[in-house]
């Protein structure tokens, strides 16, 4: 299992931290159709609907993972969305 803190988004409506989550996924050996898991923290509820828009063209069909969407006080008051990730990728080679 692994675990993604993948960043923020400055405008709920941006792509950038999708993109940021799928660099990270690569950078580890997943897909977007390995994600298990996101939590989606929003700095205003209001921004629901146009994260939902983007979230629904990111997302392969077929493949929608477990999601959580929360109101949260974020870390940055420039921050509008953090994304959390969880793919399930194999692990090649012996297990530790």
């Amino acid at each position: 299992m692994l675990v993604l803190n993948t960043g923020v988004l400055p405008r709920a409506h941006d792509t950038q931290g999708l993109c940021d989550c799928a660099f990270a996924r690569r950078a580890n050996g997943a897909t977007k159709q390995d994600l298990v898991s996101v939590t989606i923290y929003l700095r205003t509820v209001g921004d629901y609907a146009a994260m939902n828009s983007v979230w629904d063209e990111w997302v392969p069909a077929g493949h929608t993972p477990a999601r959580a969407t929360v109101g949260a006080k974020l870390i940055d008051s420039e921050y509008r969305v953090e994304i959390q990730a969880t793919a399930a990728i194999a692990v090649k080679g012996p297990a530790p």
